[in-house]
């Protein structure tokens, strides 16, 4: 529904709580279509392995996370948590559409 008519999607996300007034009133949907025309939607729309908000853990050594720590410091572990918003598969490779 928001390929076709954006402005009607962000109207029922508003009237169901998915965003709040202000969030709704942050969204370009002159930048949206322009996104439902772009290379990077259509590479997505043509995915046949598209996945979202894939979560992730991840434990690093400190120093990769700040090249400044050196010594101990830089080999204490952390951990990284996130979300990766879109990735999915082109042709030849796993793409994030250069985001």
């Amino acid at each position: 529904m928001a390929k076709q008519d954006p402005e009607k999607q962000l109207r029922f996300l508003l009237e169901k709580g998915f965003l709040t007034q202000e969030q709704a009133e942050a969204v370009s949907l002159k930048k949206l279509s322009a996104f439902f025309q772009s290379g990077l939607y259509r590479r997505m729309e043509q995915s046949e392995n598209l996945r979202r908000e894939i979560r992730f853990t991840v434990e690093l050594a400190a120093s990769e996370v700040n090249p400044g720590l050196t010594g101990q410091n830089g080999r204490e572990p952390v951990v990284l948590q996130g979300a990766v918003d879109c990735v999915f598969e082109g042709k030849r490779r796993l793409d994030s559409g250069g985001l």
